[in-house]
């Protein structure tokens, strides 16, 4: 019990309650826009002319800076790949109070264009590209083709944004800053002392209803959201890793009930020694003392292996880390852990190894020492029996609370598993190509490098089929567009919707198995210059046409590349897709042809004759002979996917169960335990019961249905906790509800079925009493 404890103490101390490295004052806040036209209910970066608004806000944030993130082409150090880089402002550095391992940061006059091929690099990326040497500073490294000037590596601590390898100079032109100006960049602000989160969105909802009035054209709707860094990195965690420590601690609880039913057991033949002790003067302070030594090092013992097992179970943890859990990579047995455990090990001493098993008064003693009789010891026996049994019944209740959230949090787990996807991952891999700045223009060079890409990659004997998307299945995101009908939509949807909206080759259904309802996929022929054409999905034809063939309606498809906004006539309808996540249910979505809305950033999906992890490196060389600095990162297959999307319910259910099957077998321990002493207690009566005619069956169903009736006190106790408890598991349940009847009956079942065999061996062992030994016993 300790030792699953300080696990997840240490756990949730390093993970939620220690500073981050780059905000040690708590102060930091990330701030993001949120507008009508853009988003939908989505938080986005800020527009840039809409950052100095921010900025100027003073009276609430003392410094502001700016940094916006991309993936950029790394090439000249051996195989091109590609790294997350961050472009920031001149200060970001210092308001992230981030220290150089090597050289310095950026100068104020290098944010000007021109002066800003200089770059500060991760300590990652100075380990792996340079190995650690200190001749870094003023190397050059080629970033999308371009020059930087190494001026800079960061601590090993500093990691933010997270991914990012490289820092750039943020350069923002007159351009930039304009109203209508995409461009955007997110806003990091220090808090002033004495200012409040609710003061700062106070602040920022009057900055917002201000802009919506002086600029309704491009910030109509607009709204901000303030989120402390410390609250961004953890809060997604914060719920499970609380209910992972909530569950520790009724496994302590379980362990410390046996405890002091073991003590109980043992006080109960100490009685009358203690008793003697007292009447030859010992006082009731000396005996508590002699009592509370001999429980401290019973508890020191078991704290010392409990740390033992909680750094086993910390290594185990980092193992299972479903990646969802930041830093638990730097979670140790620290000093916070250490004292943690000497606590437990004391309160567990004196609540459950002391003050049960010790009498409270010298006059309680005193009646043990009258109480030398037959009579008066076989009353103080049972009033021990009675304890053990309270405290069986305890174990009993919480081993229930235990295994029904197992058993929901496995249930989910089965759910995310079975659920029908839409599509088949099987044998198919993805990775993602981003072509250089020049060419993010120029329609034809995309449209004419990606066939090339297209025509290398179909020629692989290995590779059964190949096809584009702008974002592969599970990786869990998704790109928004707006659009608009034309004709033929019923019910009206006023002026636009935002959809899902993926943009595929002509292969891309065919690749992942997608069934076609009505119409027909893509071809080759629809490529620009041709009539615009869309598919929908089945979600998206239930939701807008009713019971209407949507086949032939147009629909204006907005924010497309390079601000298209064409009119799309419906050509096909397909099956619906969980391409975001198993648990993401389908939502409304539109496929455009590539062939028609080239972009630079797209995805090769390859399914292949054999293991698609194998294969990785053909890929890259095919991309590689037709240019030979561009990069195929994140490569990975759809099926390592699907895991990694269910990999925080499976971490959640295998961590649940866990526990809860160490409460179990605790809690058949305490059982079969206060049976056990049950028995011996009482071999004089069941001695007397046999010589008086009653069979062994008698005995036996005596005994079991003690046993059973202490079972179901725990379940009945441990139904009304589980439903005032299984509630805080709603965030991590999917497809059950908290109070899924199911679970509770099958684990009323299981608990009851335990106890019955915990009963069983001290029923049998009573069955088999001889009457006439029983009766000599005392």
């Amino acid at each position: 019990g300790i030792g699953a404890t300080a696990a997840v103490f240490s756990v949730v101390n390093g993970v939620l309650m220690r500073p981050l490295p780059y905000d040690p004052s708590g102060r930091l806040v990330h701030i993001r826009e949120r507008t009508s036209k853009a988003a939908f209910g989505y938080w986005w970066s800020v527009p840039a002319a809409d950052a100095i608004e921010v900025k100027d806000q003073a009276q609430v944030f003392p410094e502001v800076t700016m940094f916006t993130s991309a993936l950029r082409n790394l090439t000249g150090a051996g195989l091109p790949t590609e790294v997350w880089v961050a472009y920031v402002s001149a200060n970001f550095f210092r308001v992230l109070t981030a220290r150089t391992a090597l050289g310095r940061t950026f100068l104020p006059q290098e944010m000007e264009p021109g002066n800003n091929r200089v770059v500060v690099i991760s300590h990652a990326l100075w380990q792996s590209l340079y190995g650690g040497a200190g001749t870094v500073l003023g190397k050059r490294l080629r970033l999308n083709g371009e020059a930087y000037t190494v001026v800079g590596v960061m601590s090993a601590r500093f990691e933010y944004p997270s991914k990012v390898e490289a820092w750039l100079p943020l350069s923002l032109t007159p351009q930039d800053m304009e109203r209508r100006s995409r461009t955007r960049v997110d806003l990091i602000a220090t808090l002033k002392r004495g200012v409040g989160l609710s003061q700062v969105r106070a602040s920022l909802s009057q900055l917002a209803r201000r802009l919506a009035r002086e600029y309704p054209k491009t910030d109509s709707g607009c709204g901000f959201q303030a989120v402390t860094l410390q609250d961004e990195a953890v809060g997604k965690v914060h719920a499970s890793l609380l209910v992972f420590f909530a569950a520790s601690f009724f496994l302590l609880l379980i362990g410390c009930g046996n405890v002091a039913s073991l003590l109980l057991a043992r006080a109960s033949g100490r009685r009358q020694e203690l008793a003697v002790r007292a009447a030859i003067g010992a006082t009731w302070s000396r005996l508590f003392r002699q009592m509370l030594a001999e429980s401290f090092l019973l508890s020191l013992l078991g704290g010392g292996v409990g740390l033992a097992l909680a750094a086993c179970l910390i290594r185990i943890l980092k193992v299972l880390n479903p990646g969802s859990i930041p830093r638990l990579d730097t979670v140790s047995l620290d000093s916070h852990a250490l004292l943690f455990v000497l606590a437990l090990s004391m309160v567990t001493t004196v609540v459950f190894g002391t003050l049960p098993a010790l009498p409270t008064s010298k006059s309680g003693l005193n009646s043990g020492f009258r109480d030398a009789s037959q009579t008066g010891l076989k009353a103080i026996k049972m009033r021990w029996v009675r304890g053990q049994s309270a405290a069986v019944a305890l174990q009993i209740a919480l081993a229930f609370v235990l295994l029904v959230g197992a058993g929901l949090l496995i249930k989910t787990f089965i759910r995310l598993t079975s659920v029908s996807l839409g599509f088949d991952p099987s044998h198919i891999m993805s990775g993602a190509i981003i072509l250089p700045p020049g060419v993010w223009h120029n329609p034809s060079a995309q449209l004419s490098f990606f066939d090339q890409v297209l025509q290398q990659t179909q020629s692989v004997e290995a590779f059964e089929e190949v096809g584009l998307t702008n974002i592969p299945p599970l990786v869990g995101g998704v790109i928004l567009a707006s659009w608009a009908p034309v004709n033929r939509l019923q019910p009206a949807v006023g002026n636009s919707s935002p959809t899902n909206l993926q943009i595929v080759t002509p292969s891309y259904f065919r690749l992942l198995g997608i069934q076609l309802i009505s119409g027909r996929y893509f071809s080759v022929s629809d490529r620009r210059g041709a009539p615009e054409v869309a598919i929908i999905n089945s979600a998206m034809a239930r939701q807008y046409w009713l019971n209407e063939n949507p086949l032939g309606a147009l629909i204006k498809v907005k924010k497309l590349p390079d601000g298209l906004s064409p009119t799309c006539t419906i050509v096909g309808v397909v099956e619906d897709v969980r391409d975001v996540s198993p648990q993401h249910p389908p939502e409304p979505e539109i496929y455009v042809p590539f062939l028609q809305f080239p972009i630079p950033i797209m995805s090769v999906l390859v399914r292949t004759r054999t293991d698609p992890s194998k294969l990785f490196g053909v890929l890259r060389g095919q991309v590689a002979s037709v240019n030979k600095d561009e990069a195929v990162t994140d490569l990975a297959t759809l099926e390592s996917r699907l895991s990694t999307s269910v990999s925080a319910p499976r971490f959640h259910s295998f961590v649940f169960g866990t526990f809860a099957g160490l409460g179990l077998l605790l809690a058949m321990a305490g059982v079969y335990g206060i049976m056990s002493y049950s028995v011996s207690q009482r071999q004089h009566e069941i001695g007397i019961r046999m010589a008086l005619g009653a069979r062994r069956t008698d005995i036996l169903k005596m005994v079991v249905g003690q046993g059973l009736k202490l079972a179901l006190i725990g379940v009945a106790i441990g139904i009304a906790g589980a439903l005032a408890l299984t509630r805080f598991l709603s965030s991590l349940l999917y497809g059950v509800k908290p109070t899924d009847p199911l679970t509770f009956v099958v684990v009323s079942l299981i608990l009851i079925a335990v106890a019955l065999v915990a009963c069983y061996i001290p029923a049998r062992r009573a069955a088999k009493v001889d009457p006439m030994v029983a009766l000599r016993y005392e």
